[in-house]
């Protein structure tokens, strides 16, 4: 059996931003055989170019896999670093097919 891509993120903090633009940070604690991914303490960023981004707590959050654009791992120092209330920018469009 292979080993999925992101297993060297297991038990790391990821930011996964979806085909439909929805960008998620969290835990990852798992990823089974379709590819769902397994989020734990997430938030929801949601970008605008008028106002701050705001961050919408979500909790245990599943992603499915064909669902996923992009996986990252977080660099936690300078995503703290980040004055997340004053970056301002436009929101992911979806991705179209």
């Amino acid at each position: 059996m292979s080993r999925h891509l992101c297993e060297p993120f297991i038990d790391k903090i990821v930011t996964v931003v979806m085909h439909d633009g929805r960008n998620v940070q969290g835990t990852l604690r798992g990823i089974d055989q379709a590819h769902n991914l397994i989020l734990e303490h997430t938030i929801e960023r949601f970008f605008s170019d008028d106002a701050g981004v705001e961050e919408v707590p979500r909790g245990l959050f599943v992603v499915r896999g064909p669902n996923v654009a992009i996986v990252g791992l977080v660099d936690q120092e300078k995503d703290k670093d980040v004055d997340w209330e004053n970056v301002k920018g436009e929101t992911f469009k979806a991705i179209v097919h």
